[in-house]
């Protein structure tokens, strides 16, 4: 069976003794150390032992082979009669063979077993191979030993120095390794023992982690066909834990119909190492008949030597309140979406109704544009004519009758068309100021405000302003008013009516909302070159919360502010101000209640669009 591959990498290849020794630790760890380090001392003496007879019986080889080589040899020579009987010959081949081979001695001897040729010395205890040499009895003369045979003592000096160092090379290495061992085993054992104890670290915190999330955990071993499923596995799906219908059919059948076409896509998928990790959510069956949704994460955790995948590891979650809250909530949008189709089906309507109101709105609006236009028209004649009429009674009744009166009845008579004549020129005055503003109100809404501009001095204006204003500051002689028209004041471009309007507005204002103290008009020469025209009182002044409102269309002052005097129609200040945007310009107020009020006129010089701000 192939080996696996933890993670999909491959093993890097150890030699085998290495493996085996670290098998040998692991498989024994729970032995003594010592115990083991002794086991592979005999072990290690017994290779030893082997090595070392196979050494010397390979040398005993390579002698024998030598000895039979030289026997050989000298055997030749012997074959040659001239050779043999010559003495100086054979001691002279015999120094040569004992010099090459190491021979210690070598001697011919008859078969009686007399020694009839003898070579070298025997030193120590060699050892005595004896090799019969036949000497075939020729017609040669001078043949030695017909029928003897032929002995060489062999050197074995340095064959026995060299088994003595391997011996000891032996010992040595042997102890050398048992050191190794005995250490690497040591700290194997501990790095072992540490692993360990992080592994089961990392188990408990595993076990109560999976218990913290009640999450099931399932492993399939494709090698070996073996399936394993958690506890909480079985009691998820309503089982006792270590139920004996296991594996793969007993999660199968539980899975619903309509999935198990997707379940099993998805295993196919696994085994077949198309995906490396997968997430599937099906529905299983409760033993009680009850149907969960179950999440389930599958990962490849190992492969074999071919890459194909081995085990696959993997979790299953209920996550039924899950499932239950999305349906809960897809209907909830469901109905959101419907509600708020319903609302646009009817803010569309109403968008529709308040288009068409718009649209009557603004034909009412041009309706009373006209309506007030052509009134405001038709009043001005009459109006012109009542206060014509009105002068001229008064200029004739002042020529005629005043101080000519008989009695003093007929004097009060006098005194009180006087004065009837007064009020109609005043409220005659007032009624025209309001169509007045009115038309010019209705001018500028609809944009069709005439302007009639030149670039002026503005002195003479702000003179027929402050003459204009004369007669309501003569009725009030508690009322000082300062008029502080500066030499340098700018040259402007405006139509000057409509400036005159705007400082009659304004001065008006300020002599009607004082009773006693001053009102104070300056004009020069703003910072940035432009007009500064400032009008000064001090009267009841204007609360802050109401500052922008007196620029509002029809504001009124508080009734008790008046003094007694006619209110207007709460349009000069918004008027002024749209005459004075109009031309680039800014009209402000600084007041408060009690201390008076200032309003200030921001005009552009001549040739300039707007004022700096």
């Amino acid at each position: 069976m192939p080996g696996l591959v933890p993670g999909g990498h491959a093993v890097a290849d150890i030699s085998w003794t290495w493996r085996a020794i670290y098998r040998m630790i692991t498989k024994l760890k729970h032995a003594h150390l010592w115990h083991i380090t002794l086991a592979l001392a005999v072990l290690l003496i017994a290779v030893s032992s082997i090595v070392y007879l196979q050494q010397k019986a390979s040398y005993e080889s390579i002698r024998r082979e030598n000895v039979s080589n030289i026997a050989a040899q000298f055997a030749m020579l012997m074959d040659n009669p001239a050779v043999a009987a010559d003495h100086d010959s054979l001691r002279t081949i015999s120094d040569t063979l004992i010099r090459k081979w190491r021979i210690e001695r070598i001697e011919i001897r008859s078969s009686d077993g007399d020694a009839v040729f003898s070579r070298g010395r025997i030193e120590g205890k060699p050892e005595i191979l004896s090799i019969p040499l036949p000497i075939p009895l020729s017609d040669a003369p001078g043949s030695l030993a017909p029928g003897g045979t032929l002995d060489v003592a062999y050197d074995d000096s340095e064959f026995s120095t060299h088994l003595a160092r391997l011996a000891g090379l032996l010992f040595l290495g042997n102890g050398f390794l048992l050191l190794i061992f005995h250490g690497l085993a040591r700290l194997l054992q501990r790095r072992q023992h540490k692993a360990e104890s992080l592994l089961e670290l990392q188990e408990e915190r595993l076990r109560l982690a999976l218990e913290a999330s009640s999450d099931g955990i399932w492993e399939h071993n494709i090698l070996e066909g073996a399936h394993f499923l958690s506890d909480r596995m079985y009691t998820m799906l309503g089982f006792e834990p270590g139920n004996p219908e296991d594996g793969w059919r007993f999660l199968y059948e539980r899975v619903h119909l309509e999935d198990r076409e997707k379940v099993s896509r998805a295993r196919n998928l696994m085994e077949e190492g198309l995906r490396d990790t997968l997430v599937s959510r099906f529905r299983m069956q409760r033993r009680d008949g009850e149907w969960r949704h179950i999440l389930c994460r599958a990962k490849v955790v190992a492969v074999d030597m071919e890459g194909n995948p081995a085990r696959i590891a993997g979790t299953f979650t209920d996550v039924t309140p899950l499932v239950d809250a999305e349906e809960a909530l897809a209907t909830l949008n469901r109905e959101l979406e419907e509600r708020v189709e319903q609302r646009t089906t009817d803010l569309a309507r109403k968008a529709e109704e308040l288009v068409e109101a718009n649209r009557q709105l603004r034909e009412l609006d041009q309706l009373k544009s006209s309506f007030l236009s052509s009134v405001s028209h038709e009043l001005r004649t009459p109006l012109t004519s009542i206060l014509g009429f009105a002068r001229l009674i008064s200029k004739e009744f002042a020529a005629h009758f005043r101080g000519k009166a008989a009695s003093e009845r007929e004097e009060r008579a006098g005194r009180r068309i006087e004065d009837n004549l007064r009020i109609i020129a005043t409220q005659g005055e007032r009624l025209s100021r309001l169509v007045n503003d009115v038309l010019d109100l209705n001018k500028i809404e609809s944009g069709m405000m005439e302007w009639r501009d030149e670039t002026i001095a503005p002195e003479d204006v702000v003179r027929r302003a402050v003459e204009a204003t004369r007669p309501l500051l003569e009725e009030n002689p508690n009322v000082e008013f300062i008029a502080d028209v500066r030499p340098d004041i700018p040259r402007i471009t405006i139509d000057p009516d409509r400036l005159e309007q705007v400082l009659i507005n304004l001065l008006h204002n300020a002599v009607k909302f004082t009773r006693q103290g001053h009102v104070r008009l300056v004009a020069e020469r703003g910072k940035s070159g432009d007009l500064r025209i400032c009008v000064e009182d001090t009267g009841v002044g204007i609360p802050g919360h109401a500052l922008e409102a007196v620029f509002d269309k029809f504001h009124q002052q508080p009734a008790d502010a008046l003094h007694g005097k006619p209110k207007g129609t709460g349009l000069g200040l918004f008027i002024s101000r749209e005459i004075v945007r109009h031309y680039g310009g800014a009209l402000r107020v600084d007041s408060g209640e009690g201390r008076g009020s200032v309003f200030e006129v921001l005009l552009p010089g001549a040739g300039k669009v707007a004022v700096d701000t």
